[in-house]
C-alpha cells in the first residue's frame, strides 16, 4: 500500500512539474518506512505479517461438499449457490476467476471449463470489469462429475432467478453470460459469499476457512495425494518463476485432468453421477 501511494503521488507531482505548477518532485525524495525501526524498538508495525493460510482435511472435505449438495429440508438455504463454492473447491481456482466465470467457457459436454478471465474490483470491492487472470495464463481443466452435476443443476435454477426477477435482471453488458449471479444477475457480492460459506462450514462441523483457503486446501489435497507438484501447479495456474521454484513447476499445455480422481473420489459413495 504504501508502495502504491508513493507511485501514484510521484506521478501526480510529475505531471505538475511537467505544467510548471511546481519546480521539482519532493515524492522523490520521500523513502518507505521499514517493517521495524532498528532505533526505536516501540516502533508500530508497518507491514502486518499475513494470516497462515489453513485447509480442509479430507474428511472435513468431503463433510462440506455432502452439505453443498444435500437436498434435505435441514439443508442452509443462501442467496449464494452452493454451485459456487462447489466450484471453488473442485477447480482450485481464485475467487475473482470464479467471479468473471461465462457460460461460454464452461462446456458440459466436452467436461471441461476454461479460466481465461477474472473479475477486476475497485478497492471498496465494487466490481468493476472483466479483465485478465493473475498470471495471465489461460488454463483448461476438465470437470469433475460433482461439477459438472453442480453446474448442470445450477444453469437450471438461475434460468428460474431470472424468469423471476423479469426487468429487475440486470441489462449491463459487463455481467452478459456470468456463470454465477446474485439474483438479479449482477456478480456475486464477497462479502455475502463470505457470509453464506460460514453458513455452510457451521452446517458442515468445519472450520470457518476463507474463500481463498479453499485454493489452498484443493492444493494441499493434491499434494497430500502424492500428484506431482508440476500437475498441483498447471491446476491452479501458477506463472511466477519463484513460485514454482518454491512449490510446483510451470504449467503445461493440454487440459488439467489429475484433479478429477482425487477430488471426485470424496465425494463417493454418497454422491451418484
Amino acid at each position: 500500500t504504501c508502495r502504491d501511494y508513493k507511485q501514484i503521488l510521484g506521478e501526480m507531482l510529475e505531471w505538475a512539474v511537467a505544467r510548471r505548477y511546481i519546480s521539482w518532485n519532493p515524492a522523490r525524495l520521500a523513502k518507505l518506512p521499514k517493517d521495524r525501526s532498528a532505533t526505536n524498538p516501540d516502533a508500530p508495525s508497518v507491514y502486518k505479517e499475513s494470516k497462515a493460510k489453513e485447509s480442509f482435511t479430507r474428511e472435513q472435505y468431503a463433510r462440506l461438499v455432502a452439505v453443498l449438495t444435500s437436498s434435505s429440508d435441514d439443508a442452509p438455504r443462501t442467496a449464494t449457490p452452493s454451485a459456487y463454492f462447489i466450484a471453488m473447491l473442485n477447480t482450485g481456482a481464485r475467487p475473482g476467476e470464479i467471479d468473471g466465470l461465462r457460460w461460454g467457457e464452461v462446456d458440459l459436454e466436452g467436461r471441461s471449463i476454461t479460466f481465461d478471465f477474472a473479475m477486476k474490483r475497485s478497492d471498496g470491492g465494487k466490481p468493476i470489469r472483466i479483465g485478465a487472470t493473475k498470471s495471465g495464463n489461460r488454463r483448461d481443466l476438465e470437470i469433475t462429475d460433482l461439477l459438472a452435476s453442480a453446474l448442470r443443476r445450477h444453469r437450471v435454477l438461475q434460468a428460474e432467478r431470472r424468469l423471476a426477477a423479469g426487468p429487475l435482471w440486470t441489462t449491463d453488458p459487463r455481467w452478459a453470460d456470468l456463470v454465477f449471479t446474485s439474483e438479479v444477475g449482477t456478480p456475486i457480492d464477497p462479502s455475502h459469499a463470505r457470509r453464506d460459506f460460514k453458513k455452510m462450514c457451521t452446517a458442515a462441523d468445519v472450520p470457518q476457512l476463507s474463500l481463498y483457503e479453499m485454493r489452498h486446501t484443493v492444493a494441499s489435497l493434491m499434494v497430500d495425494a502424492d500428484i506431482p507438484l508440476r500437475e498441483v501447479a498447471d491446476l491452479l495456474g501458477h506463472k511466477d518463476l519463484e513460485m514454482v521454484v518454491k512449490r510446483y513447476r510451470h504449467r503445461t499445455e493440454g487440459v488439467v485432468k489429475s484433479h478429477v480422481a482425487v477430488l471426485g473420489a470424496l465425494a463417493r459413495p454418497w454422491f451418484d453421477p
